[in-house]
């Protein structure tokens, strides 16, 4: 059994390497996170030995003797990506047995499966054709955050939201800042991010950022902040 990871605690285990174990793998080593592969695919393997960062251990994750060499019983999560159900399934009952206080995050393909693996153990479900492997391990690295994103999209009217707004308001082929606009302080908004009309997607934009017509500025803010930021910056009587 190949491998290249040694013993150790608190660490997060990705079960499979496919697209979504290659997301969260990713977010992990981003992050600096400690973290091992189990993989059973040898041409996988032999792909994820090239990025030496990487910690794998060639098995099937299915099976006890796999997890006991990824140290599961000293794991702080788990996260399931494999397109099978039946297979993460398994994964999910052996590591629960396992290790009763872990997290656990599971990819699942089929909607009607997933009160089924929240029986077997699972705490987050998670079906990657809506969000992808990315959000799979920041629900384990970053929960208090995803938590804190997922009730902003769903909180009521009266509450922060979320929203984008297109800027009208500047003449054709000329440029603002968002620190010009004056925003915050007109409206109360905060913007977090920008998309540039050529498709560019900026994230926590400086003041001094340049903004053209029709780039659409993704805000934060109550419904009422937002309007009032609507109704400045989509105000085409310039």
């Amino acid at each position: 059994m190949k491998q290249n990871f040694d013993l150790t605690e608190n660490h997060i285990i990705v079960c499979g390497y496919g697209r979504v174990g290659r997301q969260a793998s990713s977010d992990l080593l981003n992050h600096y996170e400690r973290f091992v592969i189990l993989e059973r695919d040898e041409k996988v393997i032999d792909k994820i030995i090239e990025n030496q960062q990487l910690k794998y251990i060639n098995g099937d994750a299915t099976e006890d003797e796999v997890l006991e060499k990824a140290n599961v019983r000293k794991a702080r999560a788990l996260i399931a990506t494999f397109p099978n159900d039946a297979d993460n399934l398994f994964v999910i009952i052996t590591a629960r047995a396992l290790n009763p206080t872990m997290k656990i995050v599971s990819r699942v393909a089929k909607e009607v499966n997933m009160d089924k693996l929240i029986e077997a153990g699972a705490n987050e479900v998670i079906m990657p054709d809506k969000v992808g492997g990315t959000h799979m391990a920041q629900l384990v690295t970053r929960p208090d955050l995803i938590e804190f994103l997922d009730t902003l999209l769903l909180q009521s009217t009266d509450d922060v939201n979320l929203d984008e707004i297109q800027c009208i308001a500047v003449p054709d082929g000329e440029k603002t800042t968002i620190a010009s606009l004056s925003l915050r302080q007109k409206t109360g908004v905060n913007v977090v991010g920008i998309k540039k009309i050529n498709g560019e997607l900026i994230h926590n934009p400086r003041p001094d950022i340049k903004i053209a017509k029709k780039d659409i500025l993704l805000v934060l803010g109550t419904p009422e902040q937002i309007q009032s930021m609507r109704e400045l910056i989509q105000n085409c009587d310039d």
